[in-house]
C-alpha cells in the first residue's frame, strides 16, 4: 500500500518544529518532541 502523503507532510511539519526548538536552544522540548517521533533523545546540545 502506498504511504499516505498527508502523513509525510505531517512529519515534515514535526521535523520543522524540532529544528526550530533546537535553534532556539529549547533542548527539553526538543527531547520530548524527538521521543514522540520515536527517534530517541537529542544527544547533542546546541551551545552558543
Amino acid at each position: 500500500m502506498p504511504k499516505d502523503t498527508d502523513d509525510a507532510h505531517d512529519n515534515d511539519d514535526v521535523l520543522d518544529a524540532l529544528l526550530i526548538l533546537l535553534a532556539d536552544g529549547d533542548e527539553e522540548a526538543a527531547d520530548v518532541l524527538a521521543d514522540g517521533l520515536g527517534e530517541g533523545k537529542v544527544e547533542e546540545s546546541v551551545e552558543d
